[in-house]
């Protein structure tokens, strides 16, 4: 019998659902075609259009084992008059930012289960409200997120939270501000700590895009923050390419970034417990630019773009025409103790150690002509 009611339950929440689905559908587009979701680069980044046409997905998302915690009659309640209603309302306007079906699935017997603990009865006495609150903050987030990172991010979002659900777990230790969220799964976890259930609801989705580079990165390969990084290497290389040659009176030269084997060296020195700028990742492609940037000014200031002679060493030196970026364990040349320009079976590599990245970079070109 419990079935039977909990499977008509369920059927008459659908068809609700459904209706509110319907009903939304212009709300929608009104709420999210006055955001711009596009990066800073061009229209072509614009974020997807999606508007949800029934409940279907909801139906076939990826659940989590599931709580058997029965909740007292005044929470079951409140969550039916202030969380039921909302759901898919809030399901929609995300489905419709992210351009594809989101669900939400609060498993609300293991969240009740840390309710009595925590430092706030809001947790108790208002369930259906605050599960509302945690659902509603994610809205503002996301759009934030696709805002900011365009269509790369929501893909990138859509593609490692494959589940496309949002769930509300206990973390395992101390979360920062006692709300955090991370991927895992597949499924988008908003993390809150343990006794602190209902503390700061509004910061829910607030560290999204380190989660997404986390799990990213988890994975193997560039993260997403370094792999959007390189959007301004690209955009301003050429001309940085352009001056060199002019410098060196050589046309067609090759710059190799490496950013690959950068990433993974600087990635294993931070795990190794070592110090290491926080922003590395998000700053990867401006550092290897500002690299190769600065040894094309250095060599301007020894004088090689008006000396036949300088150029012509270069040349003979540099035989491959190429000029490569590495992260080394230590340096080779004597006396140099940040970075250092060598020459190597001509290849002229720009070298730097994890402990000195990207300090002093204007100074990569001292000392250059010494070793022609």
């Amino acid at each position: 019998m419990n079935f039977l009611k909990k499977a008509t339950a369920q059927v008459k929440d659908l068809d609700k659902a459904k209706t509110q689905f319907k009903e939304l559908q212009e709300g929608v587009k009104k709420v999210t075609g006055s955001a711009s979701f596009t990066s800073s680069s061009s229209a072509a980044s614009q974020t997807p259009s999606y508007t949800p046409t029934s409940t279907t997905a909801s139906t076939m998302a990826a659940t989590r084992p599931k709580s058997d915690t029965k909740l007292p009659l005044v929470a079951r309640k409140n969550i039916r008059d202030h969380w039921d209603p909302v759901k898919p309302e809030v399901e929609a306007k995300i489905s419709a930012i992210l351009g594809a079906p989101w669900v939400i699935d609060f498993d609300v017997g293991l969240i009740w289960e840390h309710a009595p603990e925590a430092s706030s009865s809001y947790a108790t006495e208002n369930t259906g409200k605050m599960l509302a609150e945690y659902a509603n903050s994610t809205i503002r987030w996301i759009e934030e997120y696709a805002q900011k990172f365009g269509a790369d991010g929501v893909a990138e979002l859509n593609k490692l939270a494959s589940n496309r659900t949002i769930v509300l777990e206990p973390a395992d230790g101390i979360v920062e501000d006692r709300v955090g969220t991370d991927i895992v799964d597949g499924f988008l976890r908003i993390i809150f700590e343990k006794k602190c259930l209902a503390s700061n609801i509004d910061l829910s989705l607030q560290r999204l895009s380190k989660a997404v580079n986390q799990a990213g990165s988890a994975g193997g390969g560039l993260s997403f923050d370094a792999r959007a990084s390189l959007e301004v290497y690209e955009k301003k290389i050429p001309e940085v390419k352009a001056r060199l040659e002019k410098i060196i009176g050589v046309s067609a030269f090759t710059l190799e970034p490496n950013f690959e084997a950068t990433y993974d060296e600087l990635a294993a020195y931070e795990s190794s417990g070592k110090g290491l700028r926080e922003d590395w990742q998000k700053q990867l492609g401006t550092a290897v630019l500002d690299y190769f940037d600065n040894f094309a000014k250095g060599l301007q200031r020894a004088g090689f773009g008006e000396d036949d002679m300088l150029q012509e060493g270069f040349q003979e030196a540099v035989s491959t025409n190429k000029i490569a970026f590495a992260v080394v364990d230590a340096l080779e040349i004597k006396g140099k103790s940040y970075n250092e320009s060598i020459v190597k079976d001509g290849v002229l590599y720009l070298q730097v150690t994890p402990e000195k990245w990207w300090s002093n970079v204007d100074g990569i070109a001292d000392g250059f002509v010494d070793i022609l």
